[in-house]
């Protein structure tokens, strides 16, 4: 399938799990093979990417295509072990569950994750102190007209709209940008980056058209609320880690792909993720996280949870 078709399989999303239901019902009856879906988001081949139904046990390969300007630096996954995730093709085994899948690409012309030069349109002014700013269904409407235009110049069916340093985002407002890009033919993407400094500190990629509520993009490794949430672990348990606090509270409502930058003196060789509910005073581990390190100095990783991420250099040890 193209990317360009992504938003329509959004749209029937829904309907999917419907029909699944359906599905699961006549395997109880009948003891069919029950399949399992297999979503494969950010590839460029736009004939056999890899994504589908597959009974659990089954060996699928996966691949990434080429895209134009891009290199390839990575999957991520959630649910699933890959067997190499820094190969553009690469299998993974069916688990007796739903799995996603991201390929993530980077600028061959350099930057990085720096604050500017981003894919798409940007929008939102950095106001002193990188407070994050509400996000305007103008301000939204200007990013996603110039993401848009940027992927038609490009001959690309995927935008990628850039919002610097937002803060909450209505339903409303995602809806009518995903709208915009089915529109125009291209499946929208929309990258918060949070700045600090001048650079990227959190970047979070989002897809409007599987928005379900309102959402807050704001998220930080340095801010008050992670200095707080990490003097509280460091109370508890002798590990290094650093902490990642979203705006959002509870759950985004989709799986979110988030890019944060790595604090100094992390042992990275084998981390460990937990999601810390502030309200509850709970944290329970991420059991797959699926993250990979790229060569900027960035850990991305998947959730759905919000509030706080803690990423330590193992698992939790009491003091």
């Amino acid at each position: 399938q193209s990317a360009k078709d992504q938003t329509e399989i959004d749209d029937a999303i829904a309907a999917l799990d419907d029909v699944r239901t359906d599905f699961s019902y006549w395997i109880d009856q009948f003891g069919y093979i029950k399949a399992y879906d297999l979503f494969v988001f950010g590839s460029y081949n736009t004939m056999k990417p890899g994504g589908g139904w597959y009974a659990a046990g089954t060996t699928i390969t996966i691949d990434a295509g080429t895209r134009s300007g891009y290199s390839f630096s990575g999957w991520t996954a959630s649910g699933v072990t890959l067997a190499n995730p820094n190969a553009a093709t690469t299998t993974l085994i069916m688990p007796a569950d739903d799995v996603e899948v991201y390929a993530h690409w980077t600028p061959t012309g350099g930057g990085g994750f720096s604050g500017g030069g981003s894919s798409g349109g940007s929008s939102g002014r950095r106001p002193a102190g990188n407070a994050p700013v509400n996000v305007t269904p103008q301000a939204a409407n200007t990013a996603t007209q110039s993401a848009i235009a940027a992927a038609q110049a490009a001959s690309s069916d995927d935008a990628v709209a850039n919002i610097k340093n937002p803060g909450e985002i209505s339903l409303a407002t995602l809806k009518d940008m995903a709208k915009q890009a089915k529109q125009a033919g291209v499946a929208l993407e929309l990258q918060a980056d949070n700045v600090n400094g001048g650079a990227v500190d959190v970047r979070l990629t989002i897809t409007p058209a599987r928005a379900t509520k309102d959402l807050n993009l704001s998220a930080s490794t340095v801010s008050s609320d992670a200095v707080r949430t990490k003097e509280i672990f460091s109370k508890s348990f002798s590990n290094n880690f650093m902490v990642v606090s979203f705006g959002q509270q509870g759950k985004f409502g989709q799986s979110v792909a988030v890019a944060a930058k790595l604090v100094s003196g992390l042992n990275t060789g084998k981390l460990a993720f937990y999601a810390y509910d502030k309200a509850a005073n709970t944290y329970k581990r991420i059991k797959a996280p699926k993250y990979k390190i790229d060569g900027s100095g960035f850990v991305h990783f998947t959730t759905k949870l919000a509030g706080s991420i803690i990423i330590s250099d193992r698992p939790l040890v009491k003091r």
